[in-house]
């Protein structure tokens, strides 16, 4: 379900309020999608107790898996689509105490136990806890516990341009086409060498290191649906179960069960 009544008259009167922050927790079916808007006078975390989200900013797409968080700034336009059932859990910040917590764009954060009990608990705060001493600390903690936050590199640059736009989209729906350059710029009637001069200009990255990123960020999901490793390699078009996971440690740091460990 979306947001209820309640829920958006609490959103408009935060909107008029003074109080730093305000908790939101909503339930989504697999594939709810929220059309692009921005927050012009708070910034809003996203965090996702289960399931998964796909955040599109002008940057591009953020995959945000479970016990992950997605840092939306202050009029950072979004949209979002629900990957799975997802158990959502919001905290929008005031632009003031925003700018003195969080970074001034958009940004994936490890959500630590501790910051994730503060989430949760911010979310039953009456819209008008001002005078509430417990209450404020509370918000105090949670302000203070972003402060502490991991960034990650959970994005998916998207090319702007029509064409290459299109050609992102039809791969993240056939991650495991293997199709060279040279076959890509002939749908596009342009050499090989302006297709990829032309991609890396757009997405700040070369095309083959992109069908990788995006192999491995939208294969988040089968992890996060506990899928054989094995499974997982041959359906986002790697070889083997180490080809997989050497390419994943290389990107993310660890481990895919590493990972996943971390995420819960």
């Amino acid at each position: 379900m979306g947001k209820s009544v309640a829920d958006i008259h609490k959103l408009n009167l935060f909107e008029t309020s003074k109080l730093p922050l305000h908790g939101i927790a909503v339930d989504y079916p697999k594939g709810h999608f929220i059309a692009s808007h921005k927050h012009s006078n708070s910034g809003q975390l996203m965090y996702a107790i289960s399931g998964m989200l796909l955040i599109e900013t002008q940057a591009g797409r953020w995959l945000v898996p479970p016990n992950r968080a997605v840092w939306l700034a202050v009029g950072e336009e979004h949209s979002v689509i629900m990957r799975s059932r997802t158990q959502v859990r919001s905290i929008l910040i005031k632009a003031g105490a925003a700018n003195s917590t969080l970074p001034n764009g958009t940004v994936v954060i490890n959500v630590t136990p501790l910051l994730k009990e503060l989430i949760q608990a911010a979310t039953l705060l009456p819209i008008d806890y001002g005078a509430d001493r417990h209450a404020n600390l509370l918000v105090s903690l949670l302000l203070e516990e972003l402060k502490r936050h991991h960034a990650l590199n959970l994005l998916l640059p998207w090319p702007k341009e029509a064409r290459y736009y299109n050609v992102c989209e039809y791969l993240t729906h056939h991650l495991t086409d293997a199709r060279p350059i040279a076959e890509w710029a002939s749908e596009l009637h342009i050499s090989a060498k302006t297709f990829e001069r032309k991609f890396l200009q757009l997405t700040g990255i070369s095309f083959g290191k992109w069908r990788q990123q995006a192999r491995l960020l939208y294969s988040l999901e089968a992890l996060n649906e506990g899928l054989p490793i094995t499974e997982i390699a041959l359906r986002y078009g790697y070889s083997s179960h180490s080809a997989y996971s050497a390419a994943f440690k290389t990107f993310f740091g660890q481990s895919p069960s590493d990972f996943m460990k971390d995420h819960g």
